[in-house]
């Protein structure tokens, strides 16, 4: 949980290596662009835009 106005973070392994993309979402809204993997299959995001509430964060 998190206090209005400050960020939040995300973070995703994926078995795909570099050059594969992670797309954030808030149920069907992107979070941002999509985010490139690194070498080891990890991507993540920091948002400090959500509003106050419940959210279903979903990478894909």
């Amino acid at each position: 949980m998190a206090r209005p106005e400050s960020s939040v973070g995300w973070h995703a392994l994926s078995p795909r290596r570099a050059w594969a993309t992670v797309t954030f979402s808030d149920g069907s809204t992107p979070l941002g662009p999509a985010q490139l993997l690194d070498g080891s299959g990890h991507a993540t995001i920091s948002i400090s835009t959500l509003a106050v509430g419940p959210h279903t964060i979903t990478a894909s």
